[in-house]
């Protein structure tokens, strides 16, 4: 995709990237939970890898979402891994959004 440049003239040049979403921070015992389940689920699913009935490769991906939701750093890791799938990518940015949110709102008020 390209966009005319400041001259105002057609000349082609790439479209940035967007800016990053800003997200509500997550209570710090929420983060603590959450980096505790996708590690776990990280191993468990290293562990679906090499053993029989486990599954390895969908277990990682919902560890490695699991572990976004806490982690600037794993979030830019799995967008990098997602990026060759455009269409992945922008409904795993859209999930977190909402989950985030979600989580920021129960985090607030507390469990009912």
């Amino acid at each position: 995709m390209t966009t005319p440049n400041a001259k105002g003239d057609d000349t082609p040049r790439p479209s940035l990237p967007a800016p990053p979403e800003v997200l509500p921070p997550l209570p710090t015992p929420l983060r603590i939970v959450l980096y505790f389940a996708g590690w776990l689920l990280l191993l468990v699913g290293i562990l679906g890898l090499v053993l029989p009935g486990l599954q390895g490769i969908l277990t990682l991906f919902i560890g490695a979402a699991v572990l976004s939701l806490a982690s600037e750093a794993a979030h830019r890791w799995l967008r990098r891994l997602l990026r060759p799938w455009p269409p992945a990518e922008k409904r795993f940015v859209q999930m977190r959004a909402k989950m985030r949110a979600r989580l920021a709102r129960f985090g607030k008020r507390g469990p009912r």
